[in-house]
């Protein structure tokens, strides 16, 4: 398959002069270029569109040890333009081809009505005459079926409008395919789901005890030039755990196995606290350069909201990736960037906003930290992020370092921003970034006058346009509006760092006079829409089944050039402790549609009382014996408003000298689990660690997983396992838990309960675990 995608764009290449050959892999909006053979590592490309008289400097080539193909990636180009390419060597032309990029038509010989699923495709079009499946009324899937609609060994297939539930395992598969695209469906209610297995880390298994997870909406498997826009995905059977006890598995919006040339775009794919997903986007292979996306992809224009792991994952050979115009909020990280084994990707125009798993935990915008590290190349440019933390660091060092490069991005953030590496490196220039955290600042600027990179950072607090209509634009009196530097190649305006346009990127005069509707104080809240030109369109208002605690009411249906609107948004129960999270859509006719993230109440902190059902106790910190050989200090936001300070300890090791113990009650013989609530001292990232010993057992090292807040994570006492609630069977009587610390820590407390349902904060989250 990946031969024939090569063969198909190399055969219409013009002549080269000399032995260079160079292959052209288009999109819609890109082309991955690869120069073959070059026998010089000093070339250049340049690319104009057909008739024009202005050449264009393309972005710099890449090469890696793993992968001597020099390459790179045209952006920001029309669809279905014809355009040509030169490359040089010096100013000497050593190559020439031309291409065209796709059309987001294509010619139907023959159109099917899909009556029933499941449904098992396996029909062959052709380039100038494609198959398109349609369905008059939604389908749904009979219990039983594995699959809803399963496209087998196909090719130029057109699955268009098609609202499909049900599917034990997927929605969607694209199973060793070529040249299918999905368009405009709405695909809902796939998969299957079991009792949580505390016994094992809180994960769903299915009747034979295989873990639940990675089931999908649309589920592309070594496939490849395939298409997915414009779709809704929502409403997963399943819901993924949360870090807090294991690794996320649980349902996906889309899983990806592709053999290359994929495009996703313009989707709307919204989980809920209901039915969270694992990863909203997941690769297939992580840790191999053919995993997930692999090669020549473009990923744009999609939102990505509540999920309990990334919101997608780039991981695996990321060659000519390029991620950009999208909206990513309330996943517990944002885009997994690690390994790259042999780049480029091109991550630029992303707004990331309020990471956090349905529990509250975050990572990082820009995850990285897989356990290997790569050679591949990645550009992190133009992106705003109002989040918990922001770039990761790499993973183990394996041969050549990655060359990443982070610049003109703007980044608001609670917690840690860059790893030490990075700005020792050189890798992070022209950025505006503020850590609300005053110590973890001052730490960061010391890196970065201390770096001999040249950095540019602007390290001042940024103003956005509107953050409460959802535009997050930097505003023109903002420190650091004119700070970004201009990169040759790379698809961005100006000198402003942070993003550009209305996110997430749509192809629609649409607009909304908010993206964002908060009905803590107020109950009801008004949305204006418009259609500034076109002719009329109809449109619709979606949502989740999962968000009935809202509803939205229009005085219209039909949507006409310049007149406006008016949607109300009323909020239909009360808001628990942890708030409630969710959001609608609005569709117009032609498939294109806008978000509106709805919220409302505060979410609280993990403040338990002994009356819960399920908590034995609560150990306050300051109780423990021996605690005097710590700092006691008055805390906002602690249980009893009083915590311990714990310091680092000397080179991060065991000081027997400084333990302390408390010794719990257990009223029966039983399984138990234990929990700590703390607030990581910062700069710490994700090293929020002490040493324990459970009945006067060996210590060993607790990894604590946390947020920039308080937080609350199960305690696991063998080595490696972060933050996760392990059973512990206890017998009646007497339990002693000693404690010594490693690196610095905000203790609150210890919390013993009968089961971790007892801590969620709320009664829909427990009724999920119940």
């Amino acid at each position: 398959m990946k031969n024939t995608l090569i063969i198909l764009f190399t055969s219409c290449l013009a002549a080269v002069a000399s032995a260079l050959t160079v292959e052209v892999v288009p999109t819609f909006a890109s082309a991955s270029i690869y120069l073959h053979d070059a026998e010089s590592d000093e070339h250049t490309v340049r690319y104009r569109a057909a008739g024009s008289d202005t050449w264009l400097d393309a972005v710099p080539l890449v090469s890696t040890e793993n992968n001597p193909a020099a390459r790179l990636s045209l952006m920001g180009l029309q669809e279905d333009t014809e355009y040509e390419v030169r490359v040089l060597a010096g100013d000497q032309p050593v190559g020439t081809t031309q291409f065209r990029t796709l059309s987001e038509k294509v010619p139907v010989a023959k159109t099917i009505v899909l009556d029933s699923v499941p449904a098992v495709i396996r029909e062959n079009g052709t380039a100038d005459g494609w198959i398109r499946y349609v369905a008059k009324e939604p389908l749904v899937a009979p219990d039983g079926s594995p699959i809803a609609i399963h496209v087998v060994r196909s090719s130029y297939i057109l699955l268009e409008g098609i609202t499909v539930s049900g599917g034990d395992d997927h929605g969607i598969v694209l199973d060793n395919s070529e040249h299918v695209r999905v368009v405009n469906c709405d695909i809902s209610g796939w998969g299957h789901t079991s009792d949580p297995n505390y016994l094992r880390h809180g994960r769903s298994y299915d009747s034979e005890g295989k873990l639940i997870n990675n089931l999908a909406a649309v589920y592309i498997r070594e496939s490849g030039n395939v298409v997915v826009e414009h779709c809704y995905m929502h409403d997963p059977v399943g819901c993924s755990n949360s870090w807090a006890f294991a690794h996320p598995s649980g349902p996906n919006a889309i899983y990806v196995n592709a053999a290359g040339n994929t495009i996703v775009r313009y989707n709307d794919m919204v989980g809920s606290d209901q039915h969270r997903w694992n990863d909203v986007i997941e690769g297939y292979y992580n840790g191999k350069p053919e995993g997930g996306f692999h090669r020549d992809a473009d990923i744009y224009g999609n939102v990505f909201l509540y999920g309990n792991d990334d919101a997608i994952e780039l991981d695996g050979g990321q060659m000519n990736v390029r991620f950009w115009g999208n909206w990513i909020e309330g996943t517990f990280a944002g885009v997994s960037t690690a390994p790259s084994f042999y780049g480029p990707s091109y991550i630029y125009n992303n707004v990331t906003l309020n990471l956090g798993d349905n529990l509250g935990l975050s990572g990082s915008t820009l995850k990285n930290n897989y356990r290997q590290m790569e050679e591949g190349s990645i550009f992190y440019f133009n992106n705003t992020s109002l989040s918990g933390k922001g770039i990761s660091g790499f993973g183990k060092e394996k041969g050549v370092l990655p060359q990443v490069r982070v610049f003109n991005n703007v980044m608001d953030l609670q917690g840690s921003t860059y790893s030490w590496w990075m700005i020792e490196n050189g890798r992070v220039e022209n950025n505006v970034i503020w850590p609300e955290d005053g110590s973890y600042r001052e730490y960061l600027v010391e890196l970065l006058e201390a770096s001999s990179g040249g950095n540019q950072d602007v390290v001042e607090k940024p103003v956005f346009e509107d953050p409460s209509t959802g535009d997050y634009r930097l505003a023109a009196d903002s420190p650091g509006v004119s700070v970004g530097k201009q990169v040759s190649g790379f698809p961005y305006p100006g000198t402003t760092p942070g993003i550009w346009g209305v996110l997430p990127l749509r192809p629609t005069s649409l607009s909304l006079s908010t993206a964002r509707v908060d009905l803590t104080r107020e109950t009801t809240a008004t949305v204006t829409v418009s259609l500034e030109e076109g002719a009329p369109q109809s449109f619709r208002i979606l949502k989740n089944t999962a968000f009935d605690w809202f509803t939205v009411e229009s005085d219209a249906a039909e949507l006409v050039g310049g007149e406006k609107v008016q949607l109300t948004v009323t909020l239909t129960e009360e808001p628990t402790r942890a708030g409630l999270r969710g959001a609608f859509l609005v569709k117009l006719e032609d498939g294109n549609s806008r978000p509106v993230i709805v919220t409302a109440g505060e979410r609280e902190g993990y403040l338990l009382t002994e009356d819960l059902p399920g908590v034995v106790e609560i150990a306050e910190a300051e109780d423990f014996q021996n605690a005097n050989l710590f700092q006691k200090s008055s805390y906002s936001g602690a249980s009893a408003r009083r915590v311990l300070i714990l310091p680092e300890s000397t080179n991060r090791e065991l000081d027997r000298d400084k333990v302390m113990s408390y010794t719990f009650q257990i009223p029966a013989d039983g399984i138990y689990y234990l929990a700590a609530r703390y607030l990581a001292q910062v700069p710490s990232g994700s090293h929020n660690s002490f040493y324990l010993s459970l009945d006067g057992k060996e210590f060993t090292r607790v990894d604590m997983r946390g947020t920039d807040a308080w937080s609350l994570a199960g305690i696991s006492p063998h080595k490696g396992r972060r933050g996760y609630y392990e059973p512990l069977e206890l017998k009646e009587g007497l339990f002693t838990v000693f404690v010594s610390p490693r690196e610095g820590l905000i203790l609150d407390s210890l919390i013993l309960v009968e089961t971790p349902v007892a801590l969620y904060r709320t009664e829909l989250e427990r009724a999920r675990y119940e």
